[in-house]
């Protein structure tokens, strides 16, 4: 059951991110994520599927953020949800919050270029060049 239940969320996260290709891909994702919260409800990998449905094809960020800290505290050390909260805080406006949330990803998984990525994408996006490239150089220490 479980490894249906991780293939429906993970189908979920897909096609969510799909979603800017139009409805289809938007209603798929809906159906995965109703599938993946049937086979095993509250479980982290429906609670991902659902805040990714939310993030990306409905667009509420409040309730993603909400969605991913709950992942969070079933996985505390997942770094894809802590940078995922790290900007969803940014977007949100909490820009120091958001540049913490996503430090502590780096910290968690130094090898991870996507979460050094993400940290020098903020930064870069509040006009921080000297510290995204500070990211940037330390990502290629670790790869």
């Amino acid at each position: 059951m479980k490894s249906y239940q991780q293939a429906w969320a993970l189908g979920a996260e897909i096609w969510s991110a799909s979603s800017l290709f139009g409805e289809e891909a938007a209603g798929k994702a809906l159906r995965a994520v109703e599938r993946a919260e049937s086979l095993a409800p509250g479980s982290l990998a429906a609670t991902r599927a659902r805040a990714w449905y939310e993030f990306r094809v409905s667009e509420d960020l409040s309730l993603a953020l909400s969605l991913f800290q709950t992942a969070e505290s079933m996985a505390p050390s997942d770094v894809d949800v802590l940078s995922t909260i790290g900007e969803l805080q940014y977007r949100l406006g909490d820009f120091a919050e958001g540049s913490r949330t996503m430090r502590r990803a780096v910290f968690l998984d130094p090898r991870n270029a996507d979460v050094h990525a993400n940290l020098a994408r903020l930064l870069r996006n509040r006009s921080m060049w000297d510290a995204a490239n500070a990211v940037l150089d330390l990502s290629l220490i670790h790869i």
